[in-house]
């Protein structure tokens, strides 16, 4: 397939189709699901104060690489591969002849001048002899004839679809590009250890529950805060 129809790894978001941005959504919005889990397990990991920097490395590696990047393959395998199913289905529709003659009007029509096939495609598409007129046509996108290619591919409904999928999907190359920008990052081992405010923060957490703890003997054992001895009970 040549740059016409796979629009050189330069398609603008906004033309691309509905179907395929809807396809996208529906994995963008799956895979964000996982960059959630990557900032849970960061700070589940980070919460945790007595584990030492290997430790907090160990967790997040044996995290990421069990759970979060294998899920992203595989939805990301999914997504790329219903993607390109369908691009491989519409280059077969415009690529492949409908009979044997097919490959003997290519070859035929190739010494032809782009004049002379452009009028051929046109007694072609008028007598009704599809597979002369579909090989005048791949002859003329060879030679960058697209007006010609254009013509052809828009005489049919199931081609002119093909054709604006086609050019309206991102290639190969351009559809790895967008969904490896999906994949959540890999945390940097800083991001694991807790920050001085954290420290404070769960000192301060500590304190408090011992506190609490405090007052709830002393409320049960009758214990007063001046003198520490029991007070008379019944």
């Amino acid at each position: 397939m040549t740059d016409y129809l796979n629009n050189n790894g330069n398609l603008q978001e906004k033309d691309m189709n509905a179907e395929f941005r809807q396809a996208e959504e529906a994995f963008r919005t799956q895979a964000g699901q996982l960059w959630e889990r990557n900032r849970e397990a960061i700070g589940t990991i980070r919460g945790d104060l007595d584990l030492e920097p290997h430790e907090r490395q160990d967790q997040y590696l044996q995290r990421y690489t069990n759970q979060i990047a294998p899920k992203f393959e595989q939805l990301a395998g999914e997504f790329v591969g219903r993607i390109m199913h369908q691009r491989s289905q519409d280059e077969a529709l415009l690529s492949q002849g409908t009979s044997e003659r097919f490959a003997d009007h290519v070859v035929e029509l190739s010494g032809k001048s782009t004049e002379e096939l452009e009028q051929i495609a046109k007694t072609a598409a008028r007598t009704g002899q599809k597979d002369l007129h579909r090989a005048a046509a791949q002859v003329g996108l060879d030679r960058n004839a697209f007006g010609l290619y254009q013509s052809w591919a828009t005489s049919e409904p199931d081609l002119a679809a093909a054709l604006e999928r086609l050019r309206s999907t991102p290639d190969a190359e351009q559809l790895r590009t967008r969904t490896l920008a999906m994949k959540p990052p890999t945390a940097d081992p800083d991001r694991l250890e807790p920050t001085y405010a954290e420290h404070q923060a769960a000192q301060e957490r500590e304190s408090q529950a011992r506190s609490a703890a405090t007052a709830r003997r002393r409320s049960f054992f009758g214990i007063t805060r001046q003198s520490g001895r029991h007070s008379t009970r019944i």
